[in-house]
């Protein structure tokens, strides 16, 4: 490694941790971000539950929070309109994940149906559930509700990535399958 990308790889380290300082000032911070050997993404790692996973470094904001028993990553980009998550939670089944992002996003969108509902096998050999769904806003824009549910023990992670449906395509695509490609109980 050269002068420069040694200079590079410290200020984008820098820039990591005063990000994450100033993001996640005065709250409670439930996972850290590492540099990734792709300089488009950073492994994000949680305990309690151990997980990793690769998320994209170029997102608007990331927003760390915990919510009723929740810890949450959320992600936007295109001035807010594409959002994706990363949910932990403990005691509670891939049923009851479902219910609720049905639950959510039903009587947002006209003319929703589920159009993916099945057990995978991730390609970093991890078993989960993949459901997805789609409808119309009230503006007439085609919606997509992508889920990812993954189950230890009594722990869940879910990803969930809303979008119009003609955005899912290009690097959005990419991140959402190297997210969920890329996670792993730790």
């Amino acid at each position: 490694m050269d002068g420069r990308e040694r200079m590079t790889a410290v200020a984008r380290t820098v820039f990591v941790m005063v990000f994450m300082l100033a993001a996640t000032a005065g709250a409670a911070v439930s996972g850290s971000f590492y540099l990734h050997e792709h300089d488009a993404y950073w492994w994000f790692v949680q305990q309690e539950p151990d997980f990793s996973l690769v998320i994209p470094n170029d997102a608007e904001r990331y927003v760390q929070k915990h919510v009723a028993g929740q810890d949450i990553l959320e992600m936007t980009w295109e001035e807010g309109s594409v959002v994706m998550k990363v949910v932990s939670l403990a005691g509670t089944g891939k049923g009851s994940v479902l219910d609720s992002l049905q639950g959510q996003y039903h009587p947002l969108l006209d003319d929703f149906s589920v159009t993916d509902d099945r057990e995978i096998n991730t390609s970093g050999n991890e078993t989960a559930h993949f459901w997805a769904a789609e409808g119309d806003d009230r503006e007439g824009n085609r919606y997509m509700v992508r889920a990812v549910v993954f189950e230890n023990d009594d722990h869940i992670v879910y990803l969930v990535m809303t979008l119009r449906s003609r955005q899912y395509a290009g690097d959005l695509r990419e991140y959402w399958l190297r997210a969920v490609n890329g996670f792993q109980w730790d």
